[in-house]
Order: C-alpha cells, then structure tokens, then sequence
C-alpha cells in the first residue's frame, strides 16, 4: 500500500507543483478579477460535478467483484448524465451571468459547460485503475496533461486573452488527460447497458451519492456568496489562498484516502491488519500535516510575495486562517471517513456530514450577515468540531484508542507552535527570500527534532519511503 501511496503523491507533486508553476506566471499576468470572474462558474461546475456518477465510481471500488459489462454500464450512464448537464449549463447560462451581475459570464460559461462532457469519457478509466491500486498511469496522465494545457495557457495569457487564457487551460487539462488515459489503459467500453448493473451498487453509491451531494454543494456555497456580495478581486483572493491550502491537503489526505480507501475495501475482513494501518497512517498523516502547516503558517506573507507578487497580499491573511482550519483537521479528518467508507458504513458517513454540515451552514451565516473576516474564525472552529466527531466515530466502529489519538496531536500541535514562535524572531526589512528561507529552516529543523524523540518509527518510515522512491 506504501508504494502506491508514494506513486500517488509523488504524481501530485510533479503535476501540481508544474501547476503552481503555471499559476505563479499567469498570476502575473493576469489580474485578481479575472481569477475571480473564471472562478465564479467553476464553483458551479464542481458543485454539479457529482451528478456525473451518482456515486458508482466509488461504489465499484468498493464492490469486490465487478464484471465488464457493469463498468460499460455505469461508463454510458456517466456519459449521458455529462450530456444534461452540459446542454443545462449551456442554456443556463445567461441566468448564470445575470447572478454575478458579471455580462461577460454568459460566453465564459457557455464554453466552460463542456468540461462535463469531456470529464465524463475518462471518468471509468480513473476508477479501473484507482480499484488496481494503479496510481503510475494516473500520475503519468495528470502530469502531462497539467504540462501541455498550463504551456498553452501561458502563451494564451502573454497574447492578452487574460481570462480565455484560463478558460482554455481549464477544458485542455481534461482533454489531454482522458486522451493520454484512452492510450494507456487497456479497457474500452463495450456498447452495453443494462439498470440493473446499476442496482447492484445503488445500495452502497446511493449513501455516497447523497453524501456527495451534500458535500459538493454546502462546500462551495462559500465562494458563491463571496462572488455574490464582493468584487470579483475578493474571490480572486480568496479562492488564491483556498487553492494553496488545498495543495498541503492533496499532499497528505488526498494522496493517503485515494490509495487507502481501494485498501480498506480489499482487507474488510481483517480488522486487525487494518488498526495497525490505521495507527501508523494516522501518524504518518498527522506529523506530515502539522509540519507542513506550521512551514506554510509562518511563511505566509513572504509566500505570496515571492510567488505571485504584493498584488496578491491580501490573499496570504486568508490563507493563514485556512492553514489552521484545514491543513491539518481536514486530512485526518478524512482518513477516518476513509477508514468507515471503504468498511462498507456509507451509512454512518452521510450521518456524520448531516452533522458537521449543520455547523458549516451556521458559519456561511456568519460570512453573510457579518462579513468575511468573522467567517474565517467561524470555519476554524467548524475544521476542530468536525474533526472530533469523526474522530469519535472511527474509534467507535474500529476500537480505536481516542486517548492515543488525542495525546499524540497534542504533542504534534505543542512542537509546532514552539516551531512557529521560534522562527518568527526573524525579520530582515526588505529582504522577504532571506526571511523565508530562514523561517522555513528554523520551522523545519525544531519540528523534525521534535518529532523524532515522540515518533522515530514514523520519521524513519517517510525517510525510507523517499529514499527508496528515489531509488527506484
């Protein structure tokens, strides 16, 4: 499992670090209004992207045995779903402008509605490959595809297509990537489609359907209101700072659940086997979460700056709210709904999201009545409470020890913030590299120390994992 931990990440690094690359360029190209007017729709395209499967794509990795022809099933099904949702937006698409009050969305929109379409023909492959626990062939596909869409974006930008140049590099990130897929992966879909292959997996998909649902929509709601009472440079900004957060999150929970849950599912019956991963997974996750959270915390400002210039300032105080809230609940958060999933308690997930939704919804009430400086404490104490009731729950349905689990993030979060304090006595005027060099040693060398003397197994664990990567 180790292994394809290693390929998933190390293709997130090469795909999304080249992706940061293409971002630093076209943030100064192009100005914080732009990001926000193009990430006006795609809030809209992610909250509709779970309608494309209605939860079968996890619902076959789940599933043990999977025949060829349900794979062609629920592949046409996708194919058609992406279909209406495509011809919807399409036509939606001047209502979708008149929202924003932004005229020029209708043409933006209109173009971006094909990412559904497109996004569909690949969306089998990804699960066939993900259910083989085959991460190479992912990474090799995302990586190219990020190259060749972020180069023609660029040169897009430097003709002064400004916004088009960010719209073009959206649509040809997902057709380069379900080619390069189509080439490399052996299955192709036979004319077959039957409902009642669908059925076989309705009775998991339909938990993680309705739970995506809830998911995908109440978890953008966010950009939509700030895109709705602010000027597009506020979305830009925020949206800047949420990307940046995300990245910390794909490098541990993303790269972690999407190699665990094919796991879990694989193992359901040794539960043994399964806590003594959890266990060194939780360990793992955490200590690269925390230390990469700290790292980003006390480099904030002199980050932006040096990436994307002082234009983008303003999106370095987001983006230390979201380092707290996120960077570290949100991937241990995830490995435990992980964990629960791939058990089979689809069930008990959708439950624990009506929850922690509640509270979400009270903190998107506090960006809209209050403003958006009271909504970035409100999400940090959503992040905290959403994490101890997951938490509370993985330990009820595996056994696991809440006070080891406590104890040890305590210890974690106390040797980062020693970390942080440390490394914030360093302030040389005018000199923001030297800064952040500096902080980032200091931040990096008294957490590690730290970590090694209360978790050596797990410090030698990633230590070996890189070198053996860089071996191979």
């Amino acid at each position: 499992m180790w292994n394809s931990v290693f390929w998933y990440l190390s293709g997130k690094i090469f795909a999304q670090g080249f992706g940061l690359v293409v971002s630093i360029i076209l943030a100064r190209l192009i100005l914080p209004d732009e990001f926000g007017i193009i990430g006006m729709v795609l809030v809209i395209i992610a909250m509709s992207q779970v309608f494309l499967d209605f939860g079968f794509g996890a619902g076959l990795i789940q599933k043990e045995n999977v025949d060829e022809d349900i794979y062609s099933s629920v592949f046409w099904f996708n194919v058609f779903m992406a279909s209406v949702l495509t011809f919807l937006l399409f036509v939606l698409a001047p209502y979708v402008s008149e929202f924003y009050g932004q005229s020029r969305l209708t043409s933006i929109t209109k173009a971006l509605s094909s990412l559904f379409f497109v996004g569909s023909l690949g969306l089998m492959q990804s699960v066939i490959l993900t259910k083989a626990m085959n991460f190479k062939v992912q990474s090799i596909a995302t990586t190219i595809a990020t190259v060749l869409s972020g180069v023609i974006a660029i040169v897009l930008a430097l003709r002064g297509l400004e916004v088009w140049a960010l719209v073009f590099q959206q649509i040809l990130l997902k057709v380069f990537n379900v080619i390069i897929l189509w080439l490399l992966v052996p299955w192709k879909p036979k004319l077959c489609f039957k409902i009642s292959h669908l059925n076989e997996i309705w009775s998991f998909s339909s938990y993680k359907f309705t739970t995506q649902i809830l998911q995908s929509i109440l978890s953008k709601l966010d950009s939509i209101i700030i895109g709705k009472l602010f000027v597009p440079s506020v979305l830009g900004f925020y949206s800047r700072s949420r990307n940046l957060a995300d990245l910390i999150k794909s490098y541990t929970s993303e790269s972690f659940s999407k190699v665990y849950f094919p796991y879990v599912s694989n193992n359901q019956g040794d539960i043994a086997k399964l806590k003594e991963t959890y266990y060194l997974g939780f360990k793992v996750v955490a200590i690269v979460s925390i230390g990469l959270s700290a790292l980003f915390y006390s480099i904030a400002d002199e980050l932006i700056v040096i990436l994307f210039s002082d234009i983008w300032l303003k999106s370095a105080y987001y983006f230390s709210f979201m380092i707290i809230a996120d960077s570290f609940t949100k991937p241990l958060g995830q490995m435990n709904l992980t964990m629960l999933v791939g058990l089979g308690y689809a069930n008990v997930e959708l439950k624990l999201l009506l929850m922690k939704r509640t509270i979400w919804v009270l903190a998107l009430i506090t960006l809209w009545y209050l403003g958006i400086e009271v909504f970035l404490f409100a999400i940090i104490i959503h992040s905290f409470i959403a994490y101890l009731i997951d938490s509370y729950f993985v330990s009820k349905y595996l056994l696991i020890s809440l006070t080891f689990v406590y104890f040890f993030l305590i210890k974690c979060l106390a040797i980062a913030v020693v970390s942080i304090l440390l490394s914030q006595w360093i302030d040389f005027e005018g000199f923001i590299i030297l800064n952040a060099v500096l902080k980032s040693a200091i931040v990096l060398t008294c957490f590690l120390i730290g970590m090694y003397f209360i978790s050596r197994e797990s410090i030698y664990l990633i230590y070996n994992k890189i070198i053996k990567y860089k071996a191979s």
